[in-house]
C-alpha cells in the first residue's frame, strides 16, 4: 500500500468538494485532479465505490 486516508466516518456531507487522487508516479502525496497539486491535509475526504475520492481542503 502506497497511501491511505485516516479519520472518522460521517453520514452527511455538506461541503464544496474537489476531486483528489493518488498516483505514485506523479509524487508521494495525494493530489488535486486535474493538475496534480499536492494535498497534505484535508478537512473532509469522501471515497466513492467507483474509486474516485473527493475532499474539502
Amino acid at each position: 500500500m502506497h497511501a491511505w486516508i485516516e479519520g472518522d466516518p460521517r453520514d452527511v456531507v455538506d461541503a464544496e468538494l474537489v476531486e483528489i487522487g493518488y498516483n505514485p508516479f506523479m509524487g508521494p502525496t495525494f493530489t488535486i485532479r486535474p493538475g496534480f497539486v499536492p494535498v497534505y491535509v484535508a478537512q473532509l475526504v469522501v471515497p466513492e465505490v467507483d474509486g474516485r475520492v473527493w475532499a474539502t481542503l
